[in-house]
């Protein structure tokens, strides 16, 4: 088990203010999928993507907010905690584990045309990213996909999500793949009522 503390202003807030986002839900929403950095001359912004899975588990809090990844069980979520001021990070792994972490690059990579492998697959949680905006609106499934589109895949996890908005489903699986045709969108963990929804935006796609 590790832990680590940085007592600056925190990571969600220093995000925001980088960013001009409005709360640490909007700024968790840029970090989760791997390609976000406020300091891209020395950082690729991949370094929490792959820290998050490459343990059992995954965990880092600021401010008032926490992001908790499971990974023997394969579930992320997002919960209020205690004030914390800066940032703390915590792994933890069996001592006898057998993740490896040349197979967790080769999951999240696609060679390109030089065949080189290059970081083109990403998950993210959408119970995580809705944050109090919610699983309804346009708004907020535009929010979801906002500049993913240099992904050949997008692989969006359910887990925790007990219903989304026609709308919400609407623009992530008909409008936004209508407009970037060479992303594939993987969804996954999906109950019937999420499910029945995403096909039924899928079959709109398909039938226009």
């Amino acid at each position: 088990e590790i832990s680590v503390r940085d007592y600056g202003i925190g990571i969600f807030q220093h995000i925001a203010d980088v960013e001009g986002l409005a709360d640490d839900f909007a700024s968790l929403l840029r970090l989760q999928s791997g390609t976000y950095t406020t300091d891209p001359q020395n950082h690729t912004g991949q370094g929490i993507f792959f820290s998050s899975r490459a343990v059992d588990h995954f965990s880092i809090g600021s401010g008032e907010l926490a992001w908790l990844v499971d990974n023997v069980v394969g579930d992320s979520t997002v919960t209020r905690i205690s004030p914390v001021g800066g940032t703390v990070v915590k792994w933890s792994l069996a001592g006898r584990s057998a993740r490896s972490l040349t197979a967790l690059f080769e999951y999240f990579s696609r060679e390109d045309d030089r065949g080189i492998p290059q970081f083109a697959v990403t998950c993210i949680s959408v119970s995580v990213a809705a944050g109090a905006a919610g699983y309804a609106t346009r708004s907020a499934a535009r929010e979801l996909l906002a500049d993913k589109q240099q992904f050949e895949v997008i692989i969006l996890d359910f887990s925790n999500v007990e219903n989304i908005g026609q709308s919400f489903a609407d623009e992530v699986f008909r409008v936004y793949q209508a407009q970037h045709p060479t992303v594939t969108i993987d969804p996954i963990h999906m109950n019937e009522q999420v499910a029945f929804l995403v096909n039924q935006a899928r079959g709109a796609r398909f039938e226009g």
